[in-house]
């Protein structure tokens, strides 16, 4: 029997292979993402909950980029309208990212994102684990 208190749960041996299954089931149920709009949203999310952006968040917006059957690519560009300057014919890269298509894990390349890392070398483009 699993008995629970408060602070802590207590179980048998007998009870290790069901506590085993119930976390590998749940590590299989990661949400996948179907469709390059709810990428977009996981990496807008991310973007937001990091702190990645030194422009307002008005000022960029996310682009589709390089997905395979893997994962989605994700661009965030600098939005160069009348309010946020800039030449209208540029949009210049910010960061990518990689949105894994089975298990909703993210990966960026953003330069701010490795600095805050301590990353060796945050110029080196590498795709770094970010939620």
């Amino acid at each position: 029997m699993i008995k629970h208190n408060r602070d802590w749960f207590s179980i048998t041996l007998s009870q290790l292979p069901l506590l085993f299954g119930l976390l590998a089931c749940s590590a299989t149920m990661a949400k996948s993402v179907k469709t390059a709009d709810q990428a977009m949203d996981l990496v807008m999310t991310s973007v937001e909950k990091n702190r990645l952006l030194n422009i307002p968040k008005a000022c960029v917006f996310l682009m589709e980029n390089g997905s395979t059957d893997v994962y989605w690519g994700i661009d965030v560009r600098e939005n160069h309208t009348e309010n946020c300057g800039g030449d209208p014919d540029t949009a210049p890269r910010l960061m990518s990212y990689e949105v894994n298509k089975k298990t909703g894990k993210l990966c960026t390349d953003s330069i701010k994102w490795a600095e805050q890392l301590n990353a060796d070398d945050p110029y080196d483009f590498s795709c770094r684990p970010i939620k």
